[in-house]
């Protein structure tokens, strides 16, 4: 990280994603979202700039499974 990374803490990512501070605890489990950064020994975040790129890569997967005709009902 740089002097200019972002780190965004749980409940303001949880606010960001529109979900619930639990189903962000799951997600990270599930190995749904990336992995957060250790800032100490209770403490931790998400980089923003990592986030970003994640729901961009997730944005895409989405628009390309929709043009190959995913999720309609045929």
């Amino acid at each position: 990280m740089n002097a200019k990374t972002q780190i965004i803490r749980p409940k303001a990512l949880a606010k960001q994603l529109d979900i619930s501070v639990t189903t962000l605890w799951r997600w990270r489990l599930q190995g749904v979202i990336p992995q957060p950064v250790v800032l100490g020994s209770r403490i931790i975040g998400w980089d923003q700039a990592t986030i970003d790129e994640w729901l961009q890569a997730l944005k895409e997967k989405i628009e390309k499974s929709n043009k190959n005709g995913g999720g309609k009902n045929e």
